[in-house]
């Protein structure tokens, strides 16, 4: 029998939609007035229109709390853990550049000191007594685990370059010269932390058995490349970095949407709840 979620559950799940209506649309709609609403200045555009496709992933959380089982959002839940501890280590490596005359920035660091322990007590207390139910859903396509694998090892290379780079190659220009656009040291380690966040989802998606617990894992993942794609056509002139890095930004983006949106409509009637399954 599937095990519904509790209400701490359904709450960290809320808050991460929450994120996503809120920060997401803000983020990409008005990349040049970070000075004005965020938490610190962002100075290229490119930075916060990549971070904003990236919160509104979190619309895939709100999804997971509505099927309300816990054998769909604890798929989610470690890329949400490995995200709010970099974006906790990256402010507290970078301190001094927040704005804490902004409201802002204190809701930035309340929200990144309580998730990582909130995400790690739900988890464990979720998975107390857990046993995966029987599927009856489709199983994944063949190759379809190979591939998300590719993408995680892809994603995971991006953001332990991000993190690392600024620390062993300090630069005075672009924090990753290599990058598709310019970075500060912050900028790194927050997008590395997002690169290394996705990276956790698609290697947690790809150990799955079947279609349907998948279902908002993989709307995430077109949420955010399909956002980073429409960003880029918008901004296209702001990119400035590496001409090597920029088709590698643009081709993942591309390639993660395309597979994504692929297996997410072809079994999408996967992922209709079964009321009768749940049990408390």
């Amino acid at each position: 029998m599937e095990k519904i979620l509790s209400l701490w559950a359904k709450l960290l799940l809320i808050g991460a939609g929450g994120l996503a209506f809120v920060a997401g649309p803000i983020l990409f709609l008005f990349p040049d007035q970070t000075q004005v609403y965020f938490a610190w200045t962002i100075k290229h555009p490119l930075t916060p229109i990549f971070m904003g496709a990236n919160y509104l992933g979190g619309l895939g959380a709100l999804w997971s709390m509505r099927l309300n089982r816990w054998s769909v959002a604890r798929v989610q839940m470690p890329g949400i853990f490995v995200f709010a501890v970099t974006q906790l280590l990256a402010t507290l490596l970078h301190i001094p550049i927040f704005n804490w005359h902004h409201p802002i920035a204190w809701a930035w660091l309340f929200v990144y000191i309580t998730s990582p322990v909130a995400t790690l007590w739900v988890y464990l207390g979720m998975e107390k007594g857990y046993q995966p139910p029987v599927s009856s859903r489709p199983a994944f396509p063949k190759g379809f685990s190979t591939v998300m694998r590719i993408f995680a090892m892809i994603s995971a290379v991006f953001g332990v370059g991000l993190i690392f780079w600024p620390f062993l190659f300090p630069s005075q220009g672009s924090a990753v010269p290599w990058w598709a656009w310019t970075l500060t040291p912050l900028t790194a380690h927050v997008a590395g932390g997002w690169y290394l966040a996705a990276a956790t989802l698609q290697w947690t998606v790809s150990r799955q058995r079947s279609m349907d617990t998948a279902g908002p894992s993989l709307l995430g993942l077109m949420i955010v490349t399909g956002v980073q794609l429409i960003g880029a056509m918008l901004h296209f002139s702001a990119f400035n970095g590496s001409s090597l890095f920029i088709v590698l930004y643009l081709l993942n983006a591309v390639v993660v949407f395309l597979f994504s949106g692929y297996v997410f409509l072809r079994n999408r009637s996967a992922f209709i709840p079964v009321a009768s399954q749940t049990s408390p």
